[in-house]
């Protein structure tokens, strides 16, 4: 598979679960991934990283440091991205009449606003498809 030879991105929540899982399958399709997360590594027991995948830690709550980083991504790529796949999210298990407004406000900030922004900051990197 080279169907994404020579492309570079990132995927936001990379460190486990599906993040980690598309990381790797854009990988062994021939990208450079940027798999961002909390720790800057795979979660013990997820197994091995593909050729490719590159493990970053940041924090997409904390916009100085994502534009920060996004920076340092695409001054090594010709300041170029190809792709972002939002997939970092955060929750709160607990029963509804104890869940505290605070970890609202942060889910949203998270799961919501960190993807807007992600976003916006990553679009005028973004190749233009010419189709």
């Amino acid at each position: 598979m080279s169907e994404l030879q020579g492309k570079v991105g990132i995927v936001t929540g990379a460190s486990s679960g599906i993040g980690f899982q598309i990381a790797n399958v854009m990988a062994e399709a021939g990208a450079t991934v940027y798999a961002i997360s909390r720790t800057g590594a795979p979660k013990e027991g997820v197994g091995i990283s593909s050729e490719g995948v590159i493990h970053v830690k940041g924090d997409i709550g904390d916009t100085a440091a994502m534009e920060a980083l996004l920076k340092e991504i695409t001054e090594k790529n010709n300041g170029c991205l190809d792709f972002l796949v939002n997939n970092a999210g955060i929750t709160v298990k607990c029963r509804a009449e104890e869940f505290q407004m605070e970890d609202f406000k942060k889910i949203h900030q998270v799961n919501v606003e960190s993807v807007f922004f992600l976003s916006k900051l990553c679009y005028p990197y973004l190749k233009q498809s010419k189709h």
